[in-house]
């Protein structure tokens, strides 16, 4: 199933002391891993692959070569948001994601479950005739049969 969007609080971002503590950089690259992580379901267990996800630069923004130590200290601060993905090997997920995965995933299943018992309700009444799927003409819908049948007698009108 494909999910379209995640729950956000900011209150949650915002009280997280450790993303907080975060590098602005770093910060961005872990939203970039979040989105990717929901879209694909895990994000690569490989961490060049993982900076390659987030836009790691090796250039700062005057144009200098950085350091590997800038790379280590991003590649911290983010790992330490994900864990293992409990059916996928090789790949990461963020423990929140996985929680709302299964919410969302709960939601949809009891939502179906009842959808489909209306509709067995509805539909399956074929020892009572009255399961037809194609609407009959009553009194509530007779003036526009009414209507119809006028100008298909009176085709000048």
């Amino acid at each position: 199933m494909k999910r379209p969007s995640f729950q956000f609080y900011p209150a949650d971002l915002l009280s997280d002391s450790s993303a907080m503590a975060m590098p602005n950089e770093c910060l961005g690259m872990y939203w970039k891993l979040l989105c990717h992580d929901w879209i694909n379901d895990g994000i690569p267990n490989d961490n060049k692959i993982i900076m390659r996800l987030v836009g790691f630069d090796w250039t700062d923004f005057q144009g200098n070569q950085r350091e590997n130590e800038d790379y280590d200290t991003c590649l911290s601060y983010i790992l330490d948001k994900f864990i293992g993905h409990p059916s996928k090997k090789g790949f990461l997920t963020n423990p929140r994601l996985l929680s709302e995965r299964k919410k969302q995933d709960d939601f949809y299943e009891e939502k179906s479950k009842f959808g489909k018992e209306g509709a067995k309700k509805r539909w399956n009444k074929a020892e009572s005739g009255n399961g037809s799927a194609i609407v009959q003409p009553s009194l509530k819908n007779g003036s526009a049969i009414v209507f119809s049948l006028f100008f298909a007698l009176n085709p000048l009108c």
